[in-house]
């Protein structure tokens, strides 16, 4: 699978849903305007119970969508037991969340478009944490979507993206100004929404309010990391609450390479941070001092092996990693990461 951009797992049923846009390089340098023949991404079935599987893409049924740019994603499971698969979509002008049911939860064989989630709000997606059912914090990148000035916006770190919630056809700006958000995702616990802010480098632990007397989606400032490269995406492991960074060294030799394949490929960095939540404030007036974070560099590559990870998804004793521009996904033993 190419250009295997976000990773999701199912940590009971043992597999991942490894998310795909094999045109991404046109895309990116193509989505002023409409290309013919685009195309839509891909969604692989992959089995981490059964040693040396493969990936296998999983067939759309019930699909109305011609041609779609998948970014980040998430698995919602309910109570009841149906699966829900988040992607988030950027067709040129248009961005929406698209939602698709899975036909098993414990071993998907197709997906079936639900229904499409379009609002204003929601201009440049770049990742998604649910929370239930249509309820969801989403992060934008930022203001401009192509062009010079997306492009300049990017290049300075300019904080024009913003976290948003959405819940019942409304959507709330729950952070302010970032500077390029590029990652989300939830605590093992639901109460604590990790923000990775790529423009600066900072990964941020947001408590999520549980006071009656707050809006819905409610965020308090907790924690933040400072993250020394380039980062791109963020993911916690639910069984532990170890929570992934992965990216890459060298952001300008990121950039030549999305431009020219044949340059030289960037390097990838993984850190695997554990966070003490009881550190953390639960309210404006709860000041903490003391830091909530250790932090491991548990993987690196000089674009060799695995350039430029995009994404590190840890899920029974394994670690996927994925590239937004790459050709395939590592999987590794977690276990050899851990001090």
């Amino acid at each position: 699978p190419e250009n295997c951009e976000n990773i999701v797992t199912n940590d009971a049923a043992g597999y991942a849903l490894l998310i795909c846009n094999p045109r991404k390089r046109v895309e990116l340098t193509s989505n002023v305007k409409p290309v013919v023949g685009l195309g839509i991404g891909l969604v692989y079935f992959y089995d981490l119970k059964t040693p040396h599987s493969k990936p296998t893409p999983l067939p759309f049924k019930s699909q109305p969508l011609t041609a779609w740019h998948p970014l980040g994603g998430d698995l919602h499971i309910s109570d009841s037991g149906a699966a829900e698969l988040y992607l988030l979509s950027a067709t040129h002008n248009t961005s929406s969340v698209e939602v698709f049911t899975l036909d098993s939860a414990s071993a998907p064989t197709h997906l079936s478009h639900a229904r499409s989630i379009v609002h204003d709000a929601i201009f440049t997606p770049n990742d998604i944490a649910v929370v239930r059912k249509d309820e969801f914090y989403l992060a934008n990148e930022g203001w401009f979507k192509t062009g010079t000035l997306a492009s300049v916006e990017v290049g300075l770190g300019l904080p024009l993206g913003n976290v948003i919630y959405y819940q019942n056809d409304t959507a709330t700006d729950v952070t302010g100004s970032l500077a390029y958000p590029s990652g989300l995702a939830l605590s093992a616990d639901g109460n604590v929404l990790f923000v990775l802010e790529r423009g600066i480098g900072l990964l941020h632990a947001f408590m999520r309010s549980n006071m009656s007397t707050d809006e819905p989606g409610t965020l308090y400032p907790g924690a933040r990391a400072r993250i020394k490269y380039y980062p791109e995406g963020v993911s916690v492991e639910k069984s532990t609450g170890d929570i992934y960074v992965a990216g890459t060294q060298k952001a300008r030799q990121l950039f030549n390479h999305i431009r020219d394949p044949a340059a030289p490929p960037p390097p990838s960095r993984i850190y695997r941070l554990t966070l003490n939540q009881t550190l953390l404030p639960h309210n404006p007036n709860d000041a903490k001092s003391e830091t909530p974070w250790r932090i491991y560099p548990v993987f690196e590559d000089d674009g060799g092996f695995h350039p430029a990870a995009s994404v590190a998804a840890a899920s029974n004793g394994r670690l996927l990693l994925g590239a937004s521009y790459g050709a395939s996904v590592a999987n590794c033993g977690i276990e050899a990461f851990k001090p």
